[in-house]
């Protein structure tokens, strides 16, 4: 019993560190990216909102609904960066 319990401990430490990995490379980018695209779109619009207040606005730039996308590629970005990520 002794070999076989080693096998097992050694397949179930070779499934937590797999399950981990993929975990870690996979599903966490995926979940921070989803998140840092929403609050770059919210960060974007905000910024759109007061430069509109401003009469700082700029016409000739590309919008994307509510926003610019230049001020949410940056959040997005700067979202990114500080969770950690760079893609």
């Amino acid at each position: 019993m002794g070999k076989n319990s080693r096998v097992i401990a050694f397949g179930l430490f070779a499934c937590l560190i797999i399950g981990f990995s993929f975990y870690w490379y996979e599903v966490r980018p995926t979940q921070i990216a989803k998140n840092c695209r929403s609050i770059a779109a919210y960060e974007a619009a905000e910024i759109t909102r007061i430069n509109k207040r401003a009469g700082v606005w700029e016409y000739d730039k590309v919008l994307y609904g509510n926003f610019l996308v230049r001020d949410a590629e940056f959040a997005f970005q700067r979202c990114l960066q500080t969770n950690g990520l760079n893609l």
